[in-house]
């Protein structure tokens, strides 16, 4: 059995990284994003405490959160495992896994420079029927601003404008860049959080994934 966490700013490219980590493991991802979504679509007592919550302009409490997180932790799917990305967020979410006495295998912080997540997202181009990712410096379409296969124009995604990513990115180190501390405090031998490594996440993704490959067979 593997419980992961899987942490980073925007643009270090965890998604990427889960799916490639899920597929060796042969364990589910948890993504709290979606999950979030899932059930504030839901008529049950936490989705409409969670809808209650947005139609007041408010974030989603941590006690939710938390609720959703343990909800959903139930099925038999995660009986073999986890990679959990998206949670913990904050110092009081990580308290409420601690607290719980539920036990991290991995924690992979992936980490990378601000300027180079501004470059990477900034340069994406997204075929919004498809989904298909280019990138104008290492991953360009055959003819610029066109998809390969179709010829349809790609877009730039307003969550990828620089100004939108750097928000995010000072949003990331105000309020969850303290739970990597946490987390790497509170990770060794004999404790809840078994291990805590920190990747490159600078390098291309097929070098990150061979950093992250050594470690899970360590």
């Amino acid at each position: 059995m593997v419980r992961c966490v899987l942490i980073g700013a925007p643009g270090t490219g965890k998604g990427t990284q889960a799916e490639t980590i899920s597929e060796f493991l042969d364990v589910p991802i948890l993504g709290m994003s979606r999950l979030l979504k899932q059930y504030a679509q839901q008529k049950s007592s936490l989705g409409l405490s969670m809808t209650e919550q947005m139609n007041a302009g408010q974030l989603i409490s941590d006690d939710i959160i938390w609720q959703v997180l343990q909800e959903e932790l139930k099925g038999s799917q995660y009986n073999r495992g986890y990679i959990l990305d998206g949670f913990p967020r904050t110092i009081p979410q990580a308290e409420l896994m601690q607290k719980a006495s539920i036990v991290i295998d991995l924690v992979l912080y992936l980490e990378a420079p601000d300027e180079m997540i501004v470059r990477r997202m900034s340069g994406r181009r997204i075929h919004p029927d498809s989904g298909r990712v280019y990138h104008i410096q290492h991953k360009p379409p055959r003819q610029d601003g066109r998809d390969d296969l179709t010829g349809e124009p790609l877009v730039l995604r307003d969550d990828d404008r620089s100004e939108v990513v750097a928000k995010r990115l000072h949003l990331y180190h105000e309020q969850t860049e303290p739970v990597v501390s946490w987390l790497k405090s509170n990770s060794g031998k004999d404790q809840q959080i078994k291990k805590f490594e920190p990747i490159d996440a600078g390098q291309a993704p097929d070098q990150v994934w061979q950093s992250i490959h050594r470690i899970l067979q360590s």
